[in-house]
């Protein structure tokens, strides 16, 4: 029997190992000279610096050769390239920045006035500023007043500003201008909120304007909407001094004092203005103020009149009736509207269209009314301008209230009725503490 042997299987021999000599000393260098070669940097040697500083040298010899050479192409496209840019610079930036400058303008109102010299034109005064952030120059310009709810662009009136020249805030000023209404609808309505609102707008607008900055020259639009204090008539009018004469001259036979306030900073004169007098829904009188200028501020007007004693008798009833609520503050309250308004001589239409379709209440004190009134009856010979003050016809029309039969029996109707309710509500209240009721 043969045997057979079953050979071992061959090992495999790591190359590269520690424990061969030669191969393990390759690796190692290997490894070293790759870690040496990562920390060296390479410099430039002498002869490529030399080579960069003469291309950058020839390229700048180029550079000045082909100038010179194609200068007058260089030129050209520098002339067509400022006959682009320019217009823009002239036409559309510039513009455009004074435009933006002239937009930002508030053109507050610091003062002025509108005094009528004719029933159609007044004496103009304005007090505004303007701020600009350059020097500039205003060529004169005519700076329109309009409405800006109208239809139409409708200008009511024009005013002149004068050349200005304007370095940061500058202030503008129109004096003494006498202009004229040159459409009096758009007047009276502006005219109307003016005298009504606490605040009221004022739109403006120029179209012609010019300013020069040095040589440059631009032609902005203005046109401003100008808020600011209105009137207001309807707040704070007082009686302040009320005298009869009796009896009457000239027809006239009240002469007083009366405040009326401005909130606003322009002064506005309307000449001489009548208005009727209102007492309970009665007209019982007029009252005229004569050279009715009326300044920021309270403004002290003295005034004539004429009131009918006897439409005050025979409505006295109706009258203390509708002033119970104002009594009970210790004031009376009239009402008044516009009647004729006239401007050195002549009549003014413009003004009456507004005033006469407004009422305006007046207050006054009981105790200076009474006051006023008693101090006439005590001093009969004093003399305020109209002749002596003799206050017969005032004793008369007292004497003819309490001698009105039908006025003076409803006052005892009624007080009799009063006192027997009173009475019998006394006995009332002693039958219920004597438990009979």
């Amino acid at each position: 029997m043969t045997e057979h042997t079953t050979p071992e299987p061959t090992r495999p021999v790591a190359s590269g190992g520690l424990g061969d000599g030669d191969g393990g000393a390759s690796h190692t260098r290997r490894s070293s000279d790759a870690s040496s070669d990562d920390h060296i940097t390479k410099q430039p040697t002498k002869s490529s610096q030399i080579s960069i500083t003469k291309t950058v040298k020839d390229a700048r010899i180029n550079s000045i050769k082909s100038f010179k050479n194609n200068w007058k192409w260089w030129l050209l496209g520098l002339v067509v390239f400022l006959a682009i840019l320019l217009p823009i610079v002239f036409k559309v930036i510039l513009p455009a920045i004074v435009q933006l400058i002239v937009n930002q303008q508030p053109l507050p109102v610091l003062g002025g006035s509108f005094l009528f010299q004719t029933p159609d034109s007044m004496l103009v005064n304005l007090n505004s500023s303007f701020k600009s952030p350059l020097p500039a120059s205003l060529k004169p310009f005519s700076l329109q007043l309009y409405n800006r709810d109208a239809p139409t662009f409708t200008p009511w009136l024009s005013m002149d500003i004068p050349k200005l020249k304007v370095s940061g805030n500058t202030q503008i000023r129109v004096v003494n201008q006498v202009q004229r209404i040159t459409d009096g609808d758009e007047f009276v309505k502006w005219f109307g909120r003016f005298a009504d609102q606490e605040y009221v707008d004022l739109d403006v607008r120029a179209d012609t304007a010019t300013i020069n900055l040095g040589i440059l020259e631009s032609k902005p639009v203005l046109d401003k909407t100008i808020t600011f204090r209105g009137l207001n008539l309807h707040q704070g009018i007082r009686l302040e001094h009320a005298q009869l004469v009796l009896p009457p001259a000239d027809g006239v036979n009240l002469k007083g004092m009366l405040t009326i306030p401005n909130h606003s900073p322009i002064s506005f004169g309307i000449g001489d203005y009548t208005l009727d007098v209102f007492a309970g829904g009665v007209n019982i009188g007029h009252i005229t103020i004569v050279d009715t200028v009326l300044n920021p501020g309270n403004n002290l007007q003295p005034l004539t009149g004429f009131v009918d004693l006897k439409v005050l008798v025979a409505n006295l009833g109706a009258i203390l009736k509708s002033q119970a609520s104002s009594l009970a503050d210790g004031m009376l309250e009239v009402t008044v509207t516009g009647r004729e308004c006239y401007i050195n001589g002549q009549r003014s239409t413009l003004i009456e269209r507004v005033l006469n379709n407004r009422t305006l209440v007046i207050h006054a004190s009981v105790a200076t009314i009474l006051g006023d009134i008693v101090g006439g009856v005590l001093a009969p010979q004093a003399d305020i301008g109209h002749g002596t003050n003799q206050g017969s016809s005032l004793i008369n029309a007292i004497s003819t209230v309490f001698s009105n039969e039908t006025l003076m029996g409803n006052i005892a109707g009624r007080w009799t009725k009063t006192r027997k309710r009173s009475q019998a509500s006394a006995a009332e209240q002693i039958l219920r503490l004597g438990g009979y009721i």
